[in-house]
């Protein structure tokens, strides 16, 4: 009767296990000695995802025929699921599974399952896992064990980088990029939705609900523009590319708090398309005051570049690069100033760039300099092409830049968040390489008139203020002892710039608009343009000396207009002078 009752128990017990394994089932013809459980936890997973495959080899009780944990060692679990794009063990690769060997007094092993991103885009995918044990001369497989691999949420995300003190700008492009591809064919982002209830704050791995009282002063606020004090809300929509009435997308700042330390905002939000298709993302934030680099530029040392490469191609030696776009900046070579043009342009894919000092011909890496573009986004990508010793291409990757935006002048306290944060890059980037001083050492007199003379100067000045000989001006008004003499010598000599008469030159008024855009217009070598100034309600008032120039200048973004007004005849001031020449220099 014992023995019956130990029989029955045996048998209660191996269905209870059969039950807990699920969803594999335990190979057993009826004769084996050995079996095989496999679980994975979770058993659904998104794409990009893993999950933990673990696996227990039985044995049977020679006694009773009961089945026990096997703990003898020796047993070889042999672990299969290889599938081109979809999924693998750690470690597997086509036709070459993983193997473990169990040692005495362990029956069981874990492996994880990686799955690919973007491996499942329509309906979840079954990745049969083939697990079998080898024991006792013989193989025992499990049977019917799978991870259900499931398309990945879709993500529109955004990435932002600000310096203490200052802010960051959206834009909508960023959010139409990350959109694209996710809706349905045809479907563009129409709006995005953030929710400012449940932006956090990251800083010295602490963690701070952005809506908490405070938070907001210390952290920084999303608001619907530099301009306007507004704070967004969970129900406000943004629009791409918005009407009149429509909060713009291309808009939202980021004004930053008061902490001086290190900190990341992510702010979920979500993406609308036109025709319904929602993606939840994450806006992020990184304010900082020591990773990003000013306006100015920088050498690529500064972002440690040949580390960035290194860790993704140990074997790296040299790199090459993809041109970057035009409203992003340029690399340049033997930098020293942007005045004089004392640098040398990068030829982009035909040059390589090492990352250590092998006594090549070619320039090391480190030293290449990034002059961003004005205007810029807050956060670039230098695509390159890494290559081995051989000379053979191991792959391409991103240098991320990032371009702190600036509120306040680093030296004019006149240049402040009260008064033309616009211009505040600008003023130090012209005030940083020498081409515009202030009205003294701590003001730069922003709505100072900018005079004809300032202008040719200045120009002068960024041409590497070159020697000039030989000149007769006919202007009566301009004398050796003037501050700007040689510029205007230089400017006449190299016809860039006439007189307001045959014998006056005005260096003391004001330059127009369209004065300026005219004198660097002939700087340039009169370059051709197929812009049109129809969409200016003032286009009439341009003189036509000046209307070649304004097309240029428009249609290169140097010169913009003041809603639908160009106002051509109006003068420039300094402000507005150092960003549009910021942008000449830089573009």
């Amino acid at each position: 009767m014992k023995r019956i009752w130990n029989r029955l128990c045996a048998m209660l017990l191996a269905c209870a296990l059969l039950a807990a394994l699920a969803p594999a089932a335990l190979a057993d013809d009826g004769a084996d000695a050995y079996r095989i459980a496999v679980s994975a936890v979770p058993a659904v997973v998104a794409a990009g995802g893993s999950t933990t495959v673990s696996a227990t080899v039985y044995c049977r009780d020679k006694a009773d025929g009961s089945w026990r944990e096997y703990l003898d060692g020796g047993a070889v679990i042999t672990w299969e699921a290889y599938r081109e794009g979809l999924g693998a063990f750690r470690g597997e690769s086509a036709g070459k599974p993983v193997t473990t060997v169990l040692n005495a007094g362990a029956s069981s092993a874990s492996l994880e399952l990686l799955t690919e991103a973007d491996s499942v885009t329509g309906s979840a995918v079954q990745l049969p896992l083939n697990v079998s044990v080898t024991a006792g001369g013989k193989t025992y497989s499990a049977s019917g064990a799978f991870v259900t691999v499931t398309a990945a949420a879709q993500q529109a995300d955004a990435e932002y980088a600000a310096g203490f003190g200052g802010s960051v700008r959206f834009s909508e492009a960023d959010f139409s990029r990350a959109f694209s591809g996710r809706g349905k064919p045809g479907e563009t982002l129409d709006y995005v939705m953030f929710a400012i209830s449940r932006a956090a704050t990251v800083t010295d791995g602490k963690t701070y609900d952005l809506s908490a009282s405070g938070s907001a002063s210390m952290f920084g606020s999303l608001r619907a523009s530099a301009e306007d004090g507004q704070s967004l809300t969970d129900t406000d929509a943004c629009y791409y590319q918005a009407s009149f009435s429509q909060l713009d997308l291309d808009a939202l700042t980021f004004q930053t708090g008061s902490c001086r330390t290190r900190y990341t905002v992510r702010i979920p939000c979500t993406a609308v398309g036109t025709d319904g298709t929602r993606c939840e993302g994450t806006a992020v934030v990184t304010v900082s005051g020591d990773d990003t680099i000013t306006a100015s530029g920088a050498f690529l040392k500064a972002l440690d570049a040949s580390g960035q490469v290194a860790q993704r191609y140990p074997d790296a030696v040299c790199v090459s690069f993809r041109q970057p776009d035009a409203s992003a900046g340029r690399l340049l070579k033997e930098f020293r100033s942007v005045a004089g043009n004392a640098y040398t342009a990068v030829r982009y894919a035909q040059e390589r760039f090492y990352l250590a000092d092998d006594k090549k011909t070619e320039p090391l890496l480190d030293d290449l300099f990034f002059l961003p573009a004005a205007d810029c986004a807050s956060q670039l990508k230098l695509g390159y092409t890494a290559y081995d010793s051989a000379g053979a291409q191991l792959g391409t990757g991103e240098l991320t830049v990032r371009v702190a935006s600036r509120q306040s002048s680093a030296v004019f306290s006149d240049v402040n968040a009260g008064s033309c944060a616009w211009a505040a890059a600008a003023v130090d980037f012209m005030n940083g390489y020498g081409l515009i001083q202030g009205a003294d050492a701590s003001t730069f007199n922003w709505r100072g008139s900018t005079t004809r003379g300032d202008l040719i100067l200045i120009l002068y000045r960024s041409a590497g203020s070159p020697a000039v000989s030989g000149v007769s001006l006919p202007f009566t008004d301009v004398s050796d002892a003037d501050y700007a003499y040689d510029a205007i010598c230089w400017a006449w000599q190299n016809k860039i710039a006439d007189g307001v008469s045959e014998t006056e030159f005005g260096m003391t008024r004001p330059v127009t608009r369209e004065q300026l855009a005219s004198i660097l217009y002939r700087l340039s070598g009169k370059p051709a343009s197929s812009a049109s100034l129809r969409s200016y309600t003032d286009a009439d008032s341009v003189s036509a000396y000046a209307a070649d120039a304004l097309r240029w200048a428009t249609g290169c973004g140097y010169v913009r207009g003041s809603g639908a007004k160009l106002n051509p005849q109006s003068g420039a001031n300094r402000a507005e002078t150092a960003v549009l020449l910021h942008r000449y220099l830089t573009k």
